[in-house]
């Protein structure tokens, strides 16, 4: 390596390289704050026939040196090469062998450093994040344009965002569980009014209360397209109402849910025949206690591709006086029970699978959490699933407005507005990638898929 003067040094014509302003910039801007980077790899030049450096590679650095106003640049002299090792060397210098791992990037390497660094991030709309470097000098109000930029961007993508919040109360959020409302699905048929017990006061304060929670179609959506493959089949140990085996045949997934009472399946069953098409939900009354029992039992054993559920959260809400019924067991039977379900789902879990359980902790009689959701955990853990995602369920504040106060002043207690969402894996995490693939935004999938959605579905549900 030696250093010659840049005026000596000339670009190659025949680069077949460009750089646009914005990552000339970047360039420019990384050499000034790393010069020394020069040093440990200079550019690769020749002497030309008129007595110049001519640049076999670094033609973009040349530009960005000149611009920088440098005198002296660190060169390679590659004279002894011939013309054809000159012409591939122009070519494989700008060639990118191998592909980036975007996973270990985003986790290892900070986002905005290697967008500076000249990095183009896939889905990622580089406008969103213009001024993010310099958030001291945009006004709330840009920031909070930006925000909903990034996330318009990625909903387009994903359907909602894939952050670990899943914000129930966004625009987005809603316009599209006013979709699936209006398609007529009823999930709290089959079970009795104000479960929650609330009191006359709390239900007369709204039209739209009845005590009794009703499950998020939006969450089961995302769910089944996040995590199980198309046509696959899911099992739900705790049914409950019918939304989550009506959005599945909707989705093109298949549903088998069990639940003990006989009155609520066929309430389901009711609403599946009105409802689905394809796909047609199987729903089978039982205790999920002898679950592998229960899924033996049918007659073309199914291979099941994802554990989807909804538990009862202790006695918060109970379904029935039933013994078998885990909301009327004391929290020794419960646990006991919650377990073993959890591990037979496991097992009758496929390899390469994901298991999604939506639970919210409860308190016992002395206001101490169950810990409901650590429960949970470790018993997947116990049965050969690991803990890979965890999301909040961020619900609207609804009758908490009407509660906060006197939960507060009466025990400091804080009024709980979420759920969390728990995802654990059966299998070798690197298959994920290759098993999943990626996810097909609602454009394309419409544009693309003649399913079984139906004109109404696509109108109303696509955002």
């Amino acid at each position: 390596m030696i250093k010659v003067n840049i005026k000596d040094v000339k670009p190659n014509p025949k680069n077949p390289r460009v750089i646009r302003d914005n990552k000339f910039q970047k360039l420019v801007q990384s050499i000034k704050e790393f010069p020394d980077m020069l040093n440990k790899r200079p550019l690769i030049v020749f002497t030309d026939v008129d007595g110049k450096y001519c640049v076999l590679g670094g033609n973009m650095r040349l530009k960005a040196l000149n611009e920088l106003k440098y005198t002296e640049i660190p060169v390679i002299i590659a004279d002894e090469w011939t013309e054809e090792q000159k012409a591939e060397f122009l070519i494989k210098d700008n060639v990118g062998f191998g592909e980036w791992d975007w996973d270990q990037l985003a986790n290892e390497w900070d986002v905005q450093d290697l967008q500076d660094w000249g990095l183009e991030m896939p889905f990622i709309d580089n406008s969103s994040f213009e001024y993010l470097g310099k958030i001291t000098d945009v006004e709330s109000n840009e920031i909070e344009e930006i925000e909903q930029n990034v996330h318009n961007s990625l909903s387009d993508q994903f359907i909602v965002p894939p952050f670990s919040v899943f914000d129930t109360k966004q625009g987005y959020w809603q316009r599209r569980k006013a979709a699936w409302k209006n398609l007529g699905i009823q999930s709290e048929i089959g079970r009795n009014k104000n479960l929650l017990n609330y009191s006359e006061t709390i239900l007369q304060a709204s039209t739209e209360l009845s005590g009794t929670s009703v499950f998020d179609p939006v969450l089961c959506e995302i769910s089944y397209k996040w995590f199980c493959k198309d046509e696959g089949t899911i099992l739900d140990p705790f049914a409950g109402g019918s939304v989550r085996g009506v959005v599945a045949s909707k989705v093109g997934r298949n549903y088998i849910g069990i639940d003990l009472r006989s009155e609520q399946i066929q309430a389901n069953e009711k609403q599946v025949q009105e409802l689905c098409e394809s796909h047609l939900p199987k729903y089978i009354v039982g205790n999920s206690e002898n679950l592998i029992e229960l899924i033996n039992s049918i007659d073309e054993q199914p291979k099941v591709d994802m554990i989807f559920t909804c538990p009862p959260y202790y006695d918060l809400e109970q379904y029935s006086v039933s013994d078998q019924d885990l909301s009327a067991m004391s929290y020794e039977e419960f646990d006991a029970a919650y377990e073993s379900i959890i591990e037979q789902s496991i097992k009758l879990l496929s390899d390469d699978s994901f298991s999604v359980f939506v639970v919210g902790d409860v308190r016992d009689k002395n206001g101490v959490y169950l810990n409901l959701i650590g429960k949970t955990v470790e018993a997947h853990k116990k049965a050969g699933a690991v803990f890979y995602n965890s999301a909040i369920l961020l619900e609207s504040v609804g009758t908490a407005g009407l509660r906060a106060a006197r939960i507060f002043n009466g025990g400091r207690k804080l009024c709980k507005v979420h759920q969390n969402i728990l995802v654990f894996y059966k299998g070798n995490i690197a298959n994920i990638k290759t098993k999943f693939g990626t996810i097909v935004s609602e454009i394309e999938e419409f544009e693309t898929n003649n399913t079984e959605y139906g004109d109404k579905i696509e109108l109303e549900v696509s955002i």
